[in-house]
């Protein structure tokens, strides 16, 4: 499923969530991924990390968000070093 905007894909995940569906909810955000990485925009990627790290809630969510992040990472679109700022909004960080 491709996205048009950050906004088209957050109210999709939303209306999941709202209605207890969080396989499907999971397979478009796994399937997401690679779609995130091909942003240009910097300001939309953003969107994106802040959004999978609020929902980074258990271990398998988690890892799909430190999975974006390694990605985003080596393709030079974000920083290491900025990864603390979002992995700070992660409700798994108060189970591990």
């Amino acid at each position: 499923m491709n996205f048009n905007n950050f906004e088209e894909f957050e109210s999709k995940l939303d209306n999941l969530y709202d209605n207890e569906q969080y396989d499907i909810a999971d397979r478009i955000m796994e399937n997401q991924i690679d779609n995130i990485c091909k942003l240009s925009s910097l300001e939309e990627i953003d969107q994106y990390l802040w959004f999978y790290a609020s929902v980074a809630g258990d271990f398998e969510s988690f890892g799909r968000f430190q999975k974006l992040c390694r990605k985003l990472v080596s393709l030079n679109k974000i920083k290491s070093s900025d990864l603390a700022k979002y992995e700070e909004k992660c409700p798994a960080n108060r189970w591990f």
